[in-house]
């Protein structure tokens, strides 16, 4: 028996089944407040931060616009840390005199 699509394209009646059956499971997990939602931007985060890039995270999530993927990803406060230290250090051997930026002329470039 097929019901009526989700927005992802699944039967209906499979698409609320699962969304009843994690709100069952998450209150004996002692999470009543646990949501497929949340656990969708948790799995999108993790995944980022395993290294796979945003355009694949798009497609995995099914939007059309990555600044919505962008929204689902929270990473944590020692991978911006680790962010700005990886900035420093490129900081410090390139330094504003060597930025590579030059002037382009007709197509080259020219200093």
């Amino acid at each position: 028996m097929t019901g009526t699509r989700s927005p992802r394209g699944r039967d209906h009646h499979r698409y609320l089944a699962g969304r009843d059956w994690l709100g069952r499971a998450g209150h004996p997990a002692g999470q009543p407040g646990l949501v497929r939602h949340g656990l969708r931007h948790t799995a999108l985060t993790w995944m980022a931060d395993a290294g796979i890039d945003l355009h694949i995270l798009q497609r995995v999530a099914g939007h059309q616009d990555p600044a919505v993927t962008a929204r689902y990803l929270h990473p944590d406060v020692q991978a911006m840390l680790d962010a700005g230290t990886a900035l420093s250090a490129w900081w410090s051997v390139v330094g504003p005199e060597r930025l590579p930026f030059g002037v382009i002329e007709g197509g080259k470039n020219v200093g």
